[in-house]
């Protein structure tokens, strides 16, 4: 049986991830940890604050998120919930008929490895990609 924990983040996908940050860094008078390297493979940059839960996304130019941002535009990439045990949600979202679009692991700053789960964004899910993620220890 799936169990969320808490909303961990929301993510922005946004043109220029430098450009994003210095917005977001004024509107939020916060800081971003520079997480490029690890989201690169994935076809993204990425910089995070996970204390207030928001992440700025662009992506990898010529990238296979690129033709993404084209058809869609700036806005909200996927909201991501933290679950207890992300084998019991791949279950649950199965068993439920949801569609997967991703199924990654993504080893972050700081010896955490995400376990992240992407549901492809449909009428079910009010036409928003929902992400389910487990965080472990390396």
């Amino acid at each position: 049986m799936m169990k969320i924990l808490r909303l961990h983040r929301v993510e922005y996908f946004v043109n220029d991830v430098e450009e994003a940050e210095v917005n977001f860094s004024k509107l939020l008078n916060t800081k971003f940890i520079d997480h490029q390297e690890q989201t690169r493979p994935f076809g993204s940059l990425s910089l995070m604050n996970i204390e207030l839960g928001t992440e700025l996304v662009a992506p990898v130019p010529g990238g296979v998120l690129d033709p993404v941002l084209t058809a869609n535009g700036q806005g909200i990439l996927t909201i991501v919930y933290e679950v207890e045990d992300i084998n019991d949600t791949r279950e649950y979202l199965i068993e439920h008929g949801f569609e997967i679009l991703n199924d990654a692991v993504i080893p972050v700053a700081g010896g955490e490895v995400y376990h992240q789960i992407s549901l492809t964004a449909s009428e079910q899910t009010a036409n928003i990609v929902i992400t389910y993620l487990q965080v472990t220890q390396a």
